[in-house]
């Protein structure tokens, strides 16, 4: 996927040793900023390790998502191919069913910072039914918790709905197409998106016949850097 959209990484080092191999690699096109510094210091803990800085998911969201249109249904799909705990499909009238267009530009982005995990999207518009709406912004914030003894990301707070111009301009009074908009995209993202997910229901490859299912063992933010721990599905799990 990545050579076929021209995107493959300007640096790409693998290196390897007798008990390990490890892979750098750089995603970011001359207009795009990348991280001002190393990844910081952890333990390693899983059978593959992995730190992304925030700057490589938001680069490589321009490359898959920007000017793309997605359906609630495929959007569904994608959390169901991220997660390994299916939930039952919610019945949605079709009329209520929405679909989005990603921004051209800036589709997605991440912030990472202390335990904490801030996804914006960007959408030019939506569409529910025949009707079209104008530009929002969805703002997502996941937080590392303990649930009963077991690590999750969990919902800090309410999924946040604005007109993309609060970004630049300000809160201001919405219109009454804008607050419609605003509550339909809202039970969206409540249907669809989970509130809490165990880490070892991360998972980051499709299953695999000789390895089996690689899922999330650990996983830390700091300083703009993800950091994950991955391993076999029967792993125990620590944060």
């Amino acid at each position: 996927p990545l050579l076929r959209h021209d995107s493959f990484p300007r640096v790409f080092k693998p290196r390897s040793s007798e008990d390990h191999a490890q892979l750098a690699m750089l995603l970011a096109s001359s207009s795009q900023t990348g991280a001002l510094a190393g990844p910081p210091c952890r333990r390693h803990e899983g059978a593959i390790e992995l730190q992304i800085h925030e700057s490589a998911v938001n680069n490589l969201s321009a490359t898959f998502l920007a000017g793309n249109t997605y359906s609630e249904t495929e959007l569904r799909g994608l959390v169901d191919r991220l997660t390994t705990d299916r939930v039952e499909p919610i019945e949605v009238p079709e009329d209520d069913l929405l679909q989005l267009v990603f921004d051209d530009s800036r589709p997605l982005s991440v912030r990472l910072q202390d335990s904490q995990i801030v996804v914006t999207i960007r959408a030019q518009y939506f569409i529910r039914g025949r009707t079209r709406y104008r530009a929002m912004n969805m703002i997502l914030q996941y937080g590392l918790a303990d649930v009963n003894g077991q690590p999750h990301l969990q919902q800090t707070e309410s999924p946040e709905v604005v007109p993309r111009d609060f970004e630049e301009r300000g809160p201001r009074r919405l219109a009454a197409r804008e607050s419609a908009a605003r509550r339909f995209i809202t039970k969206m993202l409540e249907r669809q998106l989970p509130k809490e997910i165990p880490l070892n229901d991360l998972r980051v490859a499709p299953s695999d016949e000789t390895l089996g299912e690689l899922v999330v063992t650990q996983l830390s933010t700091d300083q703009g850097w993800l950091g994950l721990s991955v391993d076999q599905a029967s792993t125990s799990i620590s944060h």
